[in-house]
């Protein structure tokens, strides 16, 4: 679930601009945040090499790989029994999450409540960035943007709120996370985001 800042940055349409003094144009050097949150996997490999094998299988002749193409995140789901609809049940997210963190409850809840907090935001994401959806191809049946949106949400509200005995505290990892505080509204949801 922890995915490249990089492609959390990419699925949303970054668009920032300067928020309380922090320069949203200007991120930090890109960090892996498995360096500075150690978090468990999220979704086991055995699903990921089933999903990419899926993707390639329907990819067009020089169409390049894209991990957080809506039908790889939506294929992960599925294969992982949360869902195979639109709607991600919160049950089913929390019962998954309790099995993958199964020795760590406070990340079970911090997972919980960036799950319950990004499915809010669904709406206003699209209504945000209607142009770039618009412009977006569309998905395949069975492939969802909101399953993208929520998960790229949630891994960066995981790393953002990485429990303090995980977090690895090097100072390039505090100025990505302090980077993600002042302007995860303008990397999420667009440059008329309020903070």
């Amino acid at each position: 679930m922890i995915l490249q800042l990089k492609f959390l940055l990419l699925i949303v349409g970054l668009y920032m601009t300067v928020t309380d003094g922090q320069d949203c144009n200007k991120p930090p050097k890109m960090m892996n945040p498995k360096e500075c949150c150690p978090i468990p996997e999220f979704i086991t490999p055995e699903i990921k090499k089933a999903c990419m094998d899926e993707m390639e299988a329907k990819m067009k002749p020089g169409q390049k790989k894209n991990r957080m193409n809506p039908c790889f995140v939506s294929c992960m789901l599925r294969k992982a029994g949360i869902t195979d609809t639109k709607e991600i049940p919160p049950e089913k997210f929390n019962s998954y999450i309790r099995t993958v963190f199964k020795d760590n409850k406070e990340l079970q809840s911090v997972a919980s409540a960036a799950f319950a907090n990004c499915s809010t935001k669904v709406e206003e994401f699209r209504k945000q960035n209607m142009q770039f959806i618009k412009n977006a191809p569309a998905p395949e049946p069975g492939c969802h943007y909101s399953h993208a949106f929520i998960i790229g949400c949630s891994a960066m509200s995981l790393v953002e709120n990485c429990p303090a005995a995980m977090w690895t505290n090097k100072p390039a990892c505090n100025e990505a996370r302090a980077f993600v505080q002042k302007c995860k509204s303008k990397m999420m949801m667009g440059p008329d985001a309020k903070q």
